[in-house]
């Protein structure tokens, strides 16, 4: 939310003389964000309380301020559980992470991500979840994350990191491939 309404916008841009352009999708109240500007909150202000886009934008600024200090939080705790890392990988200690409030787990989680991917947006509330599941099923387990990047709980780790290949492989059983007269045979 902007300090200032649109009516003011309106008159800075006049007294600046820079031409005013609406885009035509903002009177649509089919779009959510839209409903709420052009139906909603117009409603609450006559109906219920003529300072709610006031009262929105003070909220919207605590908000903010309590976003910068949680993150903060977690860029602490990423590096009392950070075990290694790499411009592909993250390792962490599964015991800080367990130790820790699961508001800072989600803003250490997102962190990462962004670090990984260099963006959160795709970062949500659902791919928390799944990493805060693996976490506490037993054995190992791992998970995709948007933007390929990936989540493996292993041993006393949490693994994040960056899917570079198009398929992973599992190489735990490997075989020696021989070759035998014009044919090639797997050893078992």
């Amino acid at each position: 939310m902007l300090p200032f309404s649109a009516d003011e916008i309106k008159q800075y841009l006049k007294n600046e003389k820079i031409d005013w352009r609406e885009d035509k999708s903002n009177k649509n109240s089919t779009f959510s964000r839209n409903k709420i500007r052009n139906e909603l909150i117009p409603w609450i202000s006559e109906n219920m309380n003529p300072k709610v886009t006031e009262k929105l934008y003070q909220t919207a600024l605590i908000f903010n301020e309590t976003d910068e200090i949680l993150k903060e939080r977690a860029r602490r705790k990423l590096h009392t559980a950070l075990i290694k890392h790499s411009k592909d990988e993250y390792k962490l200690s599964l015991k800080e992470i367990k130790n820790t409030r699961s508001i800072i787990r989600f803003y250490l989680y997102k962190e990462i991500y962004k670090q990984l991917s260099d963006s959160e947006n795709d970062f949500y509330q659902n791919n928390f979840l799944e990493i805060e599941k693996i976490i506490n099923a037993k054995g190992s387990k791992k998970i995709k994350l948007p933007k390929k990047i990936s989540v493996l709980k292993e041993y006393y780790e949490l693994i994040f990191y960056r899917t570079t290949r198009k398929k992973e492989i599992d190489i735990k059983n490997k075989k020696e491939i021989t070759s035998l007269r014009n044919r090639k045979t797997i050893e078992s």
